[in-house]
């Protein structure tokens, strides 16, 4: 009865060991697809998914493309600000500024 009790025993230490192993497999293999399905997302970001969302190459030159875009917008900008013998803005205003002083002046005297 007791070489039994023992066998029995044994029996059930196996059987709690094993179902320890299936349930840290279970864990593992949970932690393991986490893993892969936010690899999956990277690429997805990184490659891009379709014409829905494009990769990072696409959107990096779209941004320079914007950039370039900025730079020619502000280096016109810039050049209307600076004086060039008559044709800029800024001649404009000054001009303008000048006139209306000039007529002022007139209409003090």
């Amino acid at each position: 009865m007791t070489e039994q009790l023992i066998e029995l025993g044994k029996v059930a230490a196996a059987l709690a060991a094993l179902s320890g192993l299936a349930v840290l497999a279970g864990k593992a293999v949970r932690g393991l697809l986490r893993t892969v399905r936010k690899l999956g997302r990277l690429a997805d970001e990184v490659l891009g998914d379709g014409e829905k969302r494009p990769g990072w190459g696409k959107r990096l030159t779209s941004i320079e493309q914007d950039v370039g875009a900025l730079k020619r917008t502000s280096a016109t900008v810039a050049a209307e600000v600076r004086p060039n013998g008559g044709s800029s803005l800024k001649d404009q205003i000054t001009r303008i500024e000048e006139a209306t002083w000039a007529v002022r002046d007139s209409a003090e005297k």
